[in-house]
């Protein structure tokens, strides 16, 4: 059963704005500690922007924003794929135990923009 669906855009210019404007604490921010180590050093903006707009459309699935955007991991697997590793911080804001739920992903780049839609399946 599909417990909810989001999705978001952001430009990748005010992400850019934002990283310079606020350095380490705009990453500390948005990112987890797995996401930094993880951080590509070739379009940097566009990996922190799509996981910017991988968490706000999980907040949009969700219903509601009672997590910091840091408390998830979003990583990629051996083909690229991007997965949830940590996922604790939307299962308490649902009210569901960690293996309950299954989170499908996706992000999508380009020049101007990154986008990502999330879907919470009830298991």
């Amino acid at each position: 059963m599909i417990g909810g669906i989001g999705i978001d855009i952001v430009k990748s210019k005010r992400i850019e704005s934002l990283w310079k404007a606020h350095g380490e604490h705009f990453l500390k921010k948005i990112l987890s500690d797995d996401e930094i180590a993880a951080m590509p050093k070739k379009f940097p903006v566009q990996y922190i922007g799509g996981r910017f707009a991988l968490k706000e459309a999980i907040v949009k699935a969700v219903g509601k924003r009672d997590f910091a955007f840091s408390e998830i991991s979003v990583l990629n697997d051996e083909t690229g794929k991007p997965f949830i590793k940590e996922k604790g911080a939307i299962g308490r804001v649902i009210g569901r135990e960690e293996d309950s739920f299954a989170i499908h992903v996706s992000i999508s780049h380009e020049k101007e923009y990154c986008t990502a839609s999330a879907i919470i399946e009830f298991l």
